[in-house]
C-alpha cells in the first residue's frame, strides 16, 4: 500500500476530529449571542415589561402583551439549545427578528431604526438569503418598484 493511501485515512480522521473544535470556535464568536445569557436577560426583563417599568412604561397594554408574546416565542425557539447554529436558517432569522423587536422596545427606538429581516430568493435561483432592511428602506424600494412598473405600462401604451 502506498504512503499516500495510508495517510488519507489519518487526514480524514484529523479533519473529523477538528470539526467540533471549529464549531466551538464559531459558537464563541463575539457576534453570536450566548443563549444562556440571553435566556437569563429575557427572564430578568419580563417583570419590568409586565409591570410597565423603566423603558416599558410608555408602552400600551397591547404593546406590552405583544412584546411578552414575542419574548415567549423567542424563549421557546431557543429552549434546550446551546447555540444559534442549532437552529434552521428560518428559525435563526425569526430569533434575530424577535431579539431586534425586544431591543427596539427596550431602547424606545423608533420604527425607522429597527431592522426587519426576511428570507428572500434571488430571481433565477432557488437559494435563499437573509436580507435585513429598515421599514423606511422597504417602503422606498416598494415605491421605486411601483414607479418602474408604472413607467413600463406607460411606454407600452405609446
Amino acid at each position: 500500500m502506498s504512503p499516500t493511501v495510508r495517510r488519507l485515512p489519518r487526514f480524514l480522521v484529523l479533519a473529523l476530529l477538528s470539526a467540533p473544535a471549529l464549531h466551538a470556535q464559531e459558537a464563541s464568536d463575539p457576534g453570536t449571542p450566548d443563549l444562556d445569557r440571553l435566556r437569563s436577560e429575557q427572564q430578568a426583563l419580563r417583570p419590568q415589561i409586565e409591570s410597565a417599568q423603566g423603558p416599558y412604561a410608555d408602552l400600551s397594554r397591547r404593546q406590552r402583551k405583544a412584546l411578552l408574546d414575542r419574548q415567549a416565542e423567542l424563549l421557546a425557539l431557543i429552549e434546550g439549545r446551546q447555540s444559534l447554529a442549532e437552529l434552521t436558517p428560518a428559525q435563526r432569522t425569526e430569533a434575530l427578528n424577535a431579539l431586534q423587536a425586544l431591543a427596539a422596545a427596550g431602547q424606545d427606538a423608533g420604527g425607522e431604526e429597527r431592522q426587519v429581516c426576511k428570507r428572500e430568493k434571488s430571481i433565477g435561483s432557488h437559494r435563499t438569503t437573509t436580507v435585513c432592511r429598515s421599514p423606511a428602506q422597504s417602503e422606498s424600494q416598494a415605491t421605486e418598484a411601483r414607479r418602474q412598473i408604472e413607467a413600463g405600462r406607460m411606454q407600452r401604451e405609446l
